[in-house]
């Protein structure tokens, strides 16, 4: 009866170096996979961060043309010459103007 508990035995080795190898396989797989998704994700997040931060260069840029602009826009003597030419605005006389205080000390 020995002979064949030995043959089980052995029989059942192979199965077994088999399940481990197979096990140490798979586990090796999932590692490379995470690190290879980690990896790339990494990556894209550099990407994204540098995308940003040629947008921010932009809109500073942006920001400053507009602020340019503005400061041309509200100059005095541009506000002036809109006003006497395009709204035919005129100077008003000091003397024909009523101010409040004036009125009280009547």
């Amino acid at each position: 009866m020995k002979p064949s508990t030995v043959s089980a035995r052995a029989k059942d080795r192979p199965s077994k170096a088999w399940g481990f190898y197979l096990a140490m396989v798979t586990l090796f797989s999932f590692l490379t996979l995470f690190y290879l998704w980690h990896h790339i994700d990494v990556l894209r997040a550099g990407y994204r961060i540098e995308e940003l931060k040629r947008e921010i260069t932009k809109r500073e840029s942006e920001i400053q043309q507009l602020q340019a602009r503005k400061l041309e826009l509200m100059r005095l003597e541009r506000v002036d010459s809109i006003s006497r030419d395009k709204l035919k605005m005129v100077k008003v006389d000091p003397k024909t103007v009523i101010r409040e205080e004036q009125l009280d000390g009547r």
